[in-house]
This record gives C-alpha cells, structure tokens and sequence, in this order.
C-alpha cells in the first residue's frame, strides 16, 4: 500500500517550493484550485497544507491565502515512535 493523498499532494507541494516553482512570498493555489487539480477532496488538500504549515514551509490565514515562507522545512520537533 502505498503513501496517503495527503502525504503525495505535501510531497509534490514541497518539491514545488523546494525547486523555486513557488517562490518565498508567493501564494499558493486555493484549497479548491488544488482540489481540481489533483483530483483529490478539500479534506485532503487541507490535510496536505496542515502538513506543510506545521514544517515551517507555509502560512495560512483565512481569507488572505496560503503565502509561501520558507524553501526548507524548519527540521523541527517529529514524534517518533522508535524512540518509546
């Protein structure tokens, strides 16, 4: 079994900003632009975005967009189960 939506759209959003194609200050797609796009629901492009936020990579704010702030993840704090 493969990776989850939300890991494959994060991942492709990542590659995106990390290869510049979403530069620092730019906005993202809408949650529904990226629905669209990668025919995949809301649910799952939020799950995606909620990802990325909690990496450093994004800022959302409701109604002003998802800006880019960041090409690399901030490498913060994961939980790991490896380490119980």
């Amino acid at each position: 079994m493969g990776q989850p939506r939300y890991r494959q759209l994060a991942d492709s959003l990542r590659a995106g900003i990390a290869a510049g194609r979403h530069p620092i200050g730019s906005r993202l797609p809408s949650e529904e632009q990226l629905s669209e796009r990668f025919s995949v629901s809301r649910h799952t492009v939020r799950e995606a975005l909620r990802s990325l936020s909690a990496e450093g990579l994004i800022s959302r704010r409701q109604g002003a967009g998802t800006e880019v702030v960041a090409r690399n993840g901030s490498g913060g704090y994961r939980q790991s189960l490896a380490s119980l």
